[in-house]
């Protein structure tokens, strides 16, 4: 397959240049797509190693959210469950990263996830200490928050699941 892609008279393009042009506009769609996300939780990123990279140095938990933006299930999520004063208060002290679906698919299936919303709760260590797909309730995700939490501050067992590749 050629690396070379023609642009008709505007000259000749690289498929990697294209790559970026269209990275960049996915960008400007997912961030259109996360405006629903603001108004609460504080998202770090812009990817899942950003924001996971900073739990680390800070020894605190990576919570990470799946959506999609044409889902309106996520909207509704974001709207009545992540602004809601109990899950902004036992999210404040998490690094907490929001990922699309499609975008991120490889890290989804990696923790099972397969639809969405969905949510994943990262140990420094790289534990998976909690996961959870559609359909969610704040209860479902406030227990995972507080148990994932628990777990942490009692020392994350040897037996739990590893949420990242072996290097």
């Amino acid at each position: 397959m050629s690396n070379v892609v023609s642009t008709g008279g505007n000259g000749i393009r690289s498929r990697q240049g294209a790559a970026r042009r269209v990275g960049g506009a996915w960008a400007v769609t997912l961030a259109l797509g996360l405006a629903g996300c603001n108004g609460g939780i504080h998202w770090q990123g812009p990817t899942f190693v950003d924001a996971y990279g900073a739990a680390r140095r800070a020894h605190k938990l990576t919570f990470v959210y799946f959506r999609s933006w044409y889902m309106v299930e996520c909207t509704d999520f974001e709207e009545k469950v992540l602004k809601s004063p109990e899950v902004l208060a036992e999210t404040r002290n998490l690094v907490c990263c929001v990922l699309d679906f499609d975008w991120d698919r490889p890290l989804a299936q990696q923790w099972r996830l397969k639809s969405v919303p969905a949510f994943a709760i990262v140990a420094p260590g790289g534990e998976l200490l909690a996961r959870q797909a559609a359909p969610l309730t704040r209860e479902e995700l406030l227990r995972a928050v507080r148990s994932a939490k628990a777990i942490f501050a009692a020392g994350v067992p040897p037996t739990t699941e590893p949420a990242l590749p072996a290097p």
